[in-house]
């Protein structure tokens, strides 16, 4: 495990990543539609990156340290918000281990995303091998217990958007 923290898997989830975390951070600058095509092709790439990411029960067993605070989760998903506007709607997702599903919106969805995928982004740029190897495990645990639900439950809704099977309001996808 410690020399495959650069692999060509794990620079290749880093570089999705941070064009994820990007465009998470400023979805008011485009379109809704814009918005919607955009995140539709930036979460399928970081779905199939994470899916390649391989990861093993790390040496230590301690927490990385978390670099999203609350305020700025609560700007990016009333940041994205805004930018649906009524597009923003709540769905069901499952979670591992949950009998039941949550409602949630998908401005929470990519808060929650966005939360995982930058911290891991910062303690891959600043820190030691032990502290990314404990860092690939937890964002690969976290992908497949809640987040990768999250990117499905988007892209469903992003899709029936598309195919016309919801309504965007007064804004076309394709002009």
């Amino acid at each position: 495990m410690k020399s495959g923290i650069y692999s060509e898997n794990i620079l290749e989830f880093v570089k999705t990543a941070i064009k994820f975390c990007n465009f998470a951070e400023n979805p008011e600058d485009i379109s809704k539609s814009e918005f919607i095509d955009r995140a539709q092709k930036i979460l399928s790439e970081l779905y199939l990156r994470t899916l390649y990411l391989e990861s093993g029960i790390p040496e230590f067993d301690s927490e990385t340290e978390k670099f999203v605070s609350e305020e700025d989760w609560f700007n990016i998903k009333n940041s994205i918000s805004r930018t649906l506007s009524e597009s923003d709607i709540y769905g069901e997702v499952f979670e591992n281990n949950m009998p039941e599903p949550i409602d949630i919106s998908i401005s929470e969805c990519f808060a929650d995303i966005y939360q995982d995928v930058k911290d891991f982004i910062e303690l891959y740029q600043i820190s030691n091998q032990d502290a990314v190897e404990i860092a690939l495990f937890e964002i690969k645990d976290n992908f497949e217990r809640i987040w990768g639900q999250r990117i499905l439950f988007i892209l469903k809704e992003f899709h029936l958007l598309f195919s016309g099977e919801n309504d965007l309001g007064d804004e076309e996808l394709y002009n």
